[in-house]
Parts: structure tokens; sequence; C-alpha cells
């Protein structure tokens, strides 16, 4: 197979926002979401609002190729299968709740079970158990060695409120009754229809982290030119994957301003060489 790298994904947005007095940002999906959870909802359009929700054991600085420090704070190999974590103290999540161990542990024990059906199921089921050490530390061991482990839990595993998910009869309602984490945004409220609203968390804790407005709106509108008629009457402030065919005519727009941004999504093509 050929693959091919798509190194810039369009961005549309309008320089001065609809509802800029209300400090809100209406953000155009173009899919309806189920559930704002990365493990039960892995879409690569939601995963934007994943990073500024939810709230990983590390971060990864890609310009300077480092690990930054989140709700861990110090990490180490025992051994070749075991990672062992070392986690911060002072931070609370979206619900309120004082973040602890369990809160990372019941988020990794739930996407490890065999019993759990999730898709993308091989993202996590590398870790084979954990192993509670204290109310801030625990060890992950692993099934095999793997090369690019530390990589993997800056994306994969996040801290979940482990009350709330506890008290579920089906534990993938979690991103569309509570979602709470201790990202720059907490979500508020959720609809199918209306989309999903996020507000900034004045708890925030990382200065790596930031959140310059307020109110997010996550509004689903699946049809391309329909976003593009809602940001040109002011629906919406925000349209993302525009065609180039779309983002060149909008670009002749004068309140809309078009903003290429870089990818690391990769498209295959397969070719067939028989027919």
């Amino acid at each position: 197979p050929t693959a091919l790298i798509a190194a810039a994904a369009l961005l549309l947005s309008a320089p001065a926002f609809a509802q800029k007095s209300k400090d809100t940002l209406r953000i155009a999906a173009n899919d309806q979401y189920s559930v704002l959870s990365p493990h039960d909802l892995p879409l690569d359009e939601a995963a934007p609002f994943y990073n500024q929700i939810y709230s990983p054991l590390m971060v990864v600085d890609e310009a300077n190729g480092k690990f930054i420090p989140e709700l861990a704070k110090s990490w180490k190999h025992i051994n070749e299968t075991t990672i062992e974590f070392d986690l911060r103290d002072d931070i609370t999540l979206h619900s309120g709740k004082k973040f602890n161990a369990d809160d990372i542990i019941a988020m990794i024990e739930y996407t490890i079970d065999p019993a759990v059906k999730i898709r993308s199921k091989n993202r996590y089921t590398w870790v084979k158990n954990v192993e509670k050490l204290g109310p801030y530390k625990f060890r992950a061991h692993l099934t095999k060695p793997y090369a690019l482990d530390l990589f993997a839990f800056t994306y994969r595993f996040v801290a979940e409120d482990s009350d709330i998910l506890k008290k579920l009869d089906n534990k993938a309602d979690y991103g569309r009754v509570s979602a709470a984490s201790a990202g720059p945004f907490k979500m508020v409220s959720y609809d199918r229809n209306a989309g999903f609203a996020l507000e900034r968390f004045d708890g925030l804790k990382f200065s790596h982290r930031r959140a310059p407005i307020k109110h997010i709106k996550i509004v689903p509108v699946t049809d391309d030119q329909t976003q593009i008629a809602q940001l040109l009457t002011g629906g919406i402030d925000v349209v993302r994957n525009v065609s180039e065919n779309n983002a060149k005519e909008l670009s002749k727009q004068p309140n809309v301003e078009v903003t290429p941004t870089k990818s690391s999504q990769y498209t295959y093509v397969m070719m067939d060489a028989i027919a």
C-alpha cells in the first residue's frame, strides 16, 4: 500500500466572533457525537475536544521531544514490563472530587476489561493490570515489553471520576453524564441534537495548559453547505476540514479567515495491482 501524509487541514473562522461579547466560541461538528469519551468514541474529529476536557498522566512536548508531567509528578521503570507512577495530590476534578490514584486506575481497568467491548481495544490491552500502592502511587504491569509505553500513556489513559464511573450501570455513559476530568474545560451539558457545551475550568492547575475563552459550544452540523451557510450568517464561528475549493471561495469573504493547520494524520490508498 501507498501511504500519503496529509500535511495540513483547513480551518475556517470568522475573526470577529458572532458571540464575542458572550465569550463563546461555536464550533461546527461533522458528526452527532453520542458521547464525549476518547475510548468509547475514538473519533479523530473529536480528539481536540477530548484534549481540552481530559487530563492524562503526562503530555508530550513535541517541539522539544520531552514529556511534561501533568497528573503524574514522576515515573520510572521498575523493570521492562512495570512502570511506577507518583501522582500529584493537589488536583481537583471538574466534579469537585479530589483526584487520587483511583481516578486513573478505574479508567485503565475499564478499558482493559475483556468484557468491555470498545473500538480499537488493542490501544489499551498492552497493559495487563494495575497495582495500587497508595492514594497517589500505582504501578502498571504490561503484557510484554513495549518501547512506546510512556508515549502511549500520554494518549491512551486519562483521569475519570472513579466515584461516578463506579455508579454507572453502563460505564460507556460516562462521557454523556459527566466527562469529569481535570483539563482546561469541563462539560456542562449534552444533547444529541444540540451538541455539547463546555465551560472553562477555574480549578486548572497546569501551567502548560490554557483556556483563553470561557465557553465552547460543539454544534452538530453534518452537511458541508449548511456549515458554510451558518458560518457566513453568524450561526457558528468555526468550520473545520474544509475542502480546498470551498476554502478558496470563502477566503474571498471579508469577514472570514482561512487558516491551514498541521496534522499528523495519515491517509492510506490501496492500489489494486491485479485489476
